[in-house]
């Protein structure tokens, strides 16, 4: 009678009570049940309320903390959703600790604004897999938000020696060499990372322009007009002659 349309709430009510009494598999099949009856009613108070219940009951379940965790992030409360996920690391996650300790770390640095916990996270997943990318980049992203610039400079030197793709270890000291010159004022090693550019790909008409005023700025005149004769030829030798024509007017002006 209670599997009636309408009489949810009493099965609800009755799941619950013989899953308190049960253990094992058994009690979590019980909470399932409820809880699928609770969505089915679209109560998602309810919902909680059973997963805590049985969260109290056996507070390693799994099902119940991942279930919870999804719960606690769509409803907004992001620092419980946190705890829940960090108590799954605790018991050991398996093939799923790398994706959790991702949004453990996304957690704290974009919702919850806990930049010390967060880049700790990206810092430990940077250990194992100095490649994961994703990490990186959130750590970069955060360093910035946060203002910790040193901090910064020291993780772009790090991927700059450690990535093998030209395109992106150019990124990196274009990166740097930005930082250098507006947190640092450290033009010499804003200088180290553009030269360290050209030699990798010579020609980049707006890295030579860059790394000529810095020259200009620091009265390194001789390294400068060696800098543009060079570019010079090498313009003429590919037959651009309106990057040459610039390049002249460049060293014309030392």
């Amino acid at each position: 009678l209670q599997g009636a349309a309408g009489r949810e709430r009493a099965l609800i009510e009755t799941l619950r009570r013989r899953g308190r009494l049960a253990s094992g598999e058994e009690r979590e099949e019980f909470f399932q049940r409820a809880k699928r009856l609770a969505d089915s009613l679209g109560d998602g108070k309810l919902a909680e309320i059973l997963l805590k219940d049985l969260l109290a009951l056996d507070d390693s379940n799994t099902w119940a903390l991942a279930t919870l965790a999804e719960l606690s992030e769509k409803s907004g409360q992001f620092a419980e959703a946190l705890v829940l996920i960090e108590r799954r690391l605790e018991l050991g996650a398996g093939n799923d600790a790398h994706a959790l300790r991702h949004r453990a770390a996304q957690i704290a640095h974009v919702e919850l604004k806990n930049y010390d916990k967060a880049s700790k996270t990206y810092l430990e997943l940077l250990e194992e897999d100095p490649t994961d990318r994703q990490a990186s980049n959130a750590l970069r992203a955060l360093y910035g938000e946060a203002e910790r610039w040193q901090d910064l400079g020291r993780l772009l030197e790090r991927l700059i020696e450690i990535t093998d793709s030209s395109d992106e270890r150019q990124a990196l000291r274009l990166e740097l060499a930005q930082l250098s010159v507006d947190r640092f004022k450290a033009r010499d090693s804003a200088i180290e990372q553009l030269r360290a550019v050209l030699e990798e790909e010579p020609g980049q008409s707006e890295v030579v322009m860059n790394l000529s005023r810095l020259y200009e700025q620091t009265g390194r005149d001789e390294e400068l007009a060696a800098l543009l004769e060079q570019q010079i030829a090498a313009a003429e030798g590919r037959g651009d002659l309106n990057t040459a024509l610039g390049f002249y007017v460049r060293l014309g002006e030392i």
